[in-house]
């Protein structure tokens, strides 16, 4: 009987192990752990500016551009630093791993791409994310990030956008011929698109708090400016989204109810008005109609070029379906069958032409996976629930343009799943070390109990 007491541990005593063992292995690595933050810092901190530099001036060097030769470095010093840090619960970042395969695969099909040079940066815009992140899990596992910093990163991208895009309206740099629009950070499309995933950071709080809703009345004020109607979409769906969620959630106090129904109310009544009485609105009336097939309306030729991706995905063979063309090998189909190269401006169409079925099934996995760590957030009390609802909505939203798997604003959104998944497996440690108590507890009455005398 006393042998079976000190039977093998279980499999959580010995992730438990894994997890203290790992934790002492990041103190004796603490320098190089704070070095990731800095490095986390410096993107946050550049990522704005260097793409407004290169979108006005065009940088390049060796037919690079200027941030991508500045990540590439800051990728070199990630890479430096997470071979010198134990990762704590590595276990929890199996989120992140489809999306590292698809980039060993797209890496694998630069050999054979249309355009290596494409495929080899669109390699690295789903390595660097990705990094980033894992990067942001361990800072925030060693104490070197909060949350409340992170969402002070927020602030200072979201303040970023919106700031070029004054100066831009002051400056007469009209975005779609309107003196009412600007796009921002220098006409950027994937930095208007960003403004989509910036949302989800203004939900960390538990409660609405004054300036969270402020940041997402900046946040749809900016989209609206910039007249792009797939990031209007997006902030909208991701701000409904998490506001619902949280004003569903069970225990939600009567503020998070009330903004459930005063939010849509505002947004509604305030881009009707607008749409009704302003010089924005009669401008983005034009944008609007385009989208009417019933009035011919393309989209601004989307819907030709969707068709014609389709159709040269239908017509293209069964093993290029499964194994994707890299990249290049879209834009040349369209030369052929439409007369010039154009993107496919939809996430979705990009990784099947590119990346094919193997590609597609690898980011659905991490769509699912993303979905699981969703519902098991449901049982932690505070708000990260409601955050990936809105991420993932923002996702979504995403993808029906430039998509959110190669954007190069995505890797605010990489920094966020790395706090959720650091509070995720700090909740499963802490389950994993009160069942453990609750053993002990019953293991030490059972001996107790053992060597009482009989009788």
């Amino acid at each position: 009987m006393a042998h079976n007491m000190h039977a093998e541990p279980s499999f959580r005593q010995a992730r438990e192990e894994r997890w203290t063992l790992s934790r002492r292995d990041v103190r004796l690595g603490a320098e190089w752990a704070r070095w990731l933050y800095y490095l986390i810092l410096v993107e946050f901190v550049a990522a704005p500016i260097l793409t407004l530099v290169h979108d006005t001036y065009r940088t390049e060097v060796a037919s690079f551009s200027l941030p991508q030769l500045i990540r590439g470095l800051l990728l070199g010093a990630i890479v430096l630093c997470l071979t010198q840090v134990s990762i704590p619960a590595r276990w929890g970042l199996q989120l992140f791993v489809p999306v590292l395969l698809m980039a060993l695969y797209s890496a694998v099909l630069t050999v054979v791409a249309a355009a290596p040079k494409e495929n080899a940066i669109a390699t690295f815009r789903m390595v660097y994310p990705c990094l980033v992140g894992i990067a942001a899990y361990i800072v925030l596992c060693c104490g070197f990030l909060s949350e409340a910093a992170i969402q002070r990163l927020g602030w200072y991208w979201l303040l970023s956008y919106f700031i070029s895009q004054l100066l831009a309206l002051r400056t007469g740099q009209m975005a779609y011929k309107s003196e009412h629009a600007a796009a921002g950070l220098g006409s950027s499309p994937s930095a208007a698109d960003g403004l989509i995933l910036l949302v989800p950071f203004f939900l960390l709080a538990r409660r609405w708090r004054p300036r969270d809703l402020l940041a997402i009345g900046i946040a749809l004020l900016a989209a609206s400016l910039t007249m792009r109607r797939t990031a209007m979409l997006g902030v909208l769906a991701a701000t409904l989204a998490g506001a619902m969620v949280r004003a569903l959630r069970r225990g939600s106090g009567f503020r998070a109810k009330l903004a459930g129904v005063l939010l849509p109310a505002a947004i509604y009544f305030g881009f009707t008005y607008a749409l009704t009485t302003t010089g924005w609105g009669t401008d983005f009336s034009k944008r609007l109609a385009d989208m009417d097939l019933r009035q011919a309306g393309t989209g601004a030729g989307r819907t030709v070029v969707w068709q014609s991706g389709i159709d040269h995905l239908l017509h293209r063979g069964l093993l290029r379906n499964i194994v994707g063309e890299g990249e290049g090998g879209y834009a040349e189909a369209m030369v052929r069958r439409i007369g010039f190269s154009v993107a496919a401006h939809n996430g979705w169409l990009t990784l099947a032409a590119a990346y094919g079925l193997i590609g597609l099934v690898l980011y659905l996995t991490f769509l699912r996976r993303l979905g699981s760590i969703m519902l098991r957030a449901r049982r932690l009390n505070d708000s990260t629930f409601e955050v990936l609802v809105s991420v993932l909505a923002g996702i979504v939203c995403a993808e029906a343009t430039q998509g959110f798997l190669l954007s190069p604003s995505a890797v605010p959104t990489y920094v966020l799943l790395g706090l959720v998944l650091a509070k995720n497996s700090r909740a499963v440690l802490r389950r994993s070390a009160q069942s453990m108590a609750r053993t002990a507890t019953f293991r030490g009455l059972m001996q107790a109990d053992l060597k009482r005398p009989a009788g």
